[in-house]
């Protein structure tokens, strides 16, 4: 059988039209790279990492094979990845409950206002795959491409294969930061064996952090041992997600009400002064949870099985009623702690002031 070859121009073309449905699709941003191995800087990263053992309850992140940093392990056939971000501002926190019966109230990080984005991002790229096999016989490709979609779940490093592709470089709070769109996106990647021109990693000056650590400074768990350098295990993401058993008394009390995530090292960034308004529809707050776990809410479900009848589709499924019970016992208290000490309960400023 005799395939015929694509011009470069063709994928050149095709690769574009990509772009542009990612975009039609409600994605924030796309970018194209290779499927080869990451640089070897990038693997020794992982590599030293792992040898520090602070994975703490996230074993999985300690497995060697599939290896993280060689996307072919997850796709023989791969040839391009393409790396699609997902925003998900949307807007500040309002006031904490304050009614009686909501006395004990949390907050929620802003990915997890709405529907899990592993469901709600699979989808779109499900989405994007179905259209790429409808029109790539018009690019003049005359093999079925295949794919595999990865969310997140998948032993890959998605944040250096966005820096790869383009899409910002990795801040000192560890997060994929684009100069002018700042932090506030969730990221996607599609592997394929269509072999599409691969963009430019970021050149700008302006990708850089420079001199600024306010996000290190503002960390009240003191989770950065340095710039660049995340302890999971001291993270107020890690405590109220990742953590099964009770949560250290010294960093409980230090969580600032959070009781699901936490935002700060992004509240305080000044790469999101200006947040990203593009939001995906299925992450936005009416589609889930909202901004605030409070008492009624796990109280209307006074069992695992019925707490996921009611909130499955949205991230409060991945710690379960028992480890949010245990989360809002500990926000609860951090915040009364915050409002003795300073009079009221504030935010961070989601704005950071520009250097």
């Amino acid at each position: 059988m005799i395939h015929k070859v694509p011009l470069p121009n063709k994928l050149t073309d095709f690769r574009e039209a990509i772009r542009s449905e990612v975009l039609r699709l409600g994605f924030s941003r796309a970018g194209f790279t290779s499927a080869e191995p990451l640089s070897p800087a990038w693997q020794r990263r992982w590599e030293r990492w792992r040898g520090e053992d602070k994975a703490g309850a996230m074993r999985y992140l300690m497995r060697e094979r599939p290896r993280r940093t060689h996307p072919r392990d997850l796709l023989p056939e791969a040839r391009a990845v393409l790396v699609v971000l997902a925003g998900y501002y949307d807007g500040d926190h309002p006031g904490a409950p304050d009614t009686p019966t909501d006395a004990r109230a949390g907050k929620i990080a802003r990915y997890a206002w709405g529907r899990d984005y592993h469901l709600v991002i699979r989808e779109g790229l499900g989405r994007l795959g179905d259209w790429i096999t409808e029109h790539y016989a018009e690019f003049g490709i005359g093999e079925k491409p295949v794919f595999r979609p990865c969310v997140d779940s998948a032993p890959l490093d998605e944040r250096a294969l966005a820096v790869r592709a383009g899409l910002g470089f990795i801040g000192k709070n560890t997060l994929l930061l684009d100069p002018e769109r700042g932090s506030w996106s969730l990221i996607g990647v599609l592997l394929t064996s269509l072999e599409l021109p691969p963009d430019a990693p970021l050149r700008d000056p302006a990708a850089s952090c420079g001199g600024c650590r306010r996000c290190l400074d503002a960390c009240p768990t003191r989770a950065f041992d340095d710039a660049y350098r995340l302890d999971p295990r001291r993270c107020t993401s890690y405590l109220t997600i990742e953590q099964k058993d009770a949560i250290p008394s010294d960093l409980a009390a230090k969580m600032e009400g959070w009781a699901l995530g936490c935002d700060i090292c992004q509240e305080v960034c000044p790469f999101n002064r200006e947040p990203l308004t593009r939001l995906l529809p299925g992450l936005a707050a009416r589609e889930g949870t909202g901004p605030w776990l409070t008492g009624s809410m796990l109280d209307a479900s006074p069992s695992g099985k019925a707490f996921q009848r009611q909130w499955g589709h949205t991230p409060l499924s991945r710690p379960g009623l028992k480890g949010l019970r245990r989360n809002l016992d500990a926000a609860t208290q951090s915040r009364k702690r915050v409002r003795d000490s300073v009079g009221s309960f504030t935010d961070h400023p989601s704005k950071g002031a520009k250097e």
